[in-house]
């Protein structure tokens, strides 16, 4: 397989991941300190979570950069991760 779709493809979905976290936030019900306040530990989890799977992404590009073809295997670990990185959203929530 060719490094390019399975970068692409893990790029989206990583993308429809992050996209479904910024979902899970809501606007404080009003203008007041305690409206905010009661939006910021899910806000603080959402920013965790951006940060690490920038992290994820970032490296995983710099480790498929030397890369040429992709084998079966590297495939399957590739599925595996995104598996676990998709359920992110749920923890976050």
């Amino acid at each position: 397989m060719n490094k390019g779709r399975l970068e692409a493809f893990t790029d989206a979905i990583l993308a429809i991941i992050m996209t479904i976290m910024v979902l899970e936030l809501h606007t404080p019900e009003g203008f007041t300190l305690a409206a905010i306040q009661n939006e910021l530990i899910p806000l603080l989890a959402y920013v965790i979570s951006f940060v690490g799977i920038t992290n994820l992404w970032a490296t995983h590009h710099f480790i498929f950069e030397p890369m040429h073809k992709v084998s079966y295997g590297v495939f399957i670990v590739n599925m595996a991760l995104l598996l676990w990185v998709s359920l992110v959203p749920i923890t976050t929530a």
